[in-house]
């Protein structure tokens, strides 16, 4: 399992430490939204296990679903 600090840069990874409550991501494309909020969705579950079933992750089109449920899948992020 990687860490925050090997996924994330220093910013994108306070983000994900500190984002106890709902965290809405508003960048242009190619910023690394999909990215950030897979791995914030794998710290959460990670830190609480329990909370699997309360992690919801919205995108506004079928690629980014299909993107973000490829890479939750990834054994990197130890979900």
């Amino acid at each position: 399992m990687r860490t925050l600090e090997q996924n994330l840069d220093p910013e994108q990874a306070e983000i994900a430490r500190n984002s106890d409550r709902s965290v809405a991501v508003l960048a242009g494309p190619g910023a690394g939204k999909t990215h950030l909020l897979t791995n914030v969705a794998a710290y959460r579950v990670r830190k609480s296990p329990a909370s699997k079933r309360r992690v919801l992750c919205v995108t506004f089109s079928v690629e980014a679903t299909s993107q973000l449920q490829q890479r939750l899948r990834r054994p990197e992020l130890g979900v």
